[in-house]
């Protein structure tokens, strides 16, 4: 599940976040994921798009680009997100800032997710 290098368009790694029936939506009122109607705390969200309570949020003019409304995942298909959610081509790309999502999201089928990720080498982290 790893690729060296830019060119490499082999596999793709991305958290599954909505599983067949799930329904996925973002955002709740601090700008976190929702599935099946509960916040999702992504400690592991690097660089996410801007989100500000009365501000920039899902309510505003311009909505926030983090905002898509509910998608429901269809049966045998999930939907999938990166970790860098400003530049992620994921499962809601097409979707995001549009608070009516129907037909947007593109999902991952079943037979296409080939592993897990069990070690992170790059980033570096904390050891220990």
């Amino acid at each position: 599940m790893t690729g060296i290098g830019v060119s490499n368009r082999t596999y793709t790694v991305k958290r599954i976040l909505g599983t067949p029936g799930d329904t996925v939506g973002c955002c709740d009122e601090v700008g976190r994921l929702v599935v099946n109607g509960e916040s999702v705390a992504e400690p592991y969200v690097h660089r996410d798009l801007p989100f500000t309570s009365g501000g920039l949020d899902c309510a505003s003019t311009p909505v926030s680009a983090r905002c898509f409304g509910d998608i429901v995942v269809p049966e045998d298909h999930y939907l999938v997100m990166g970790d860098h959610r400003s530049n992620s081509a994921d499962s809601v790309a097409a979707c995001r800032g549009l608070m009516d999502a129907s037909g947007c999201a593109r999902f991952v089928p079943a037979d296409r997710i080939t592993g897990k990720v069990i070690v992170k080498a790059w980033p570096p982290g904390p050891v220990g």
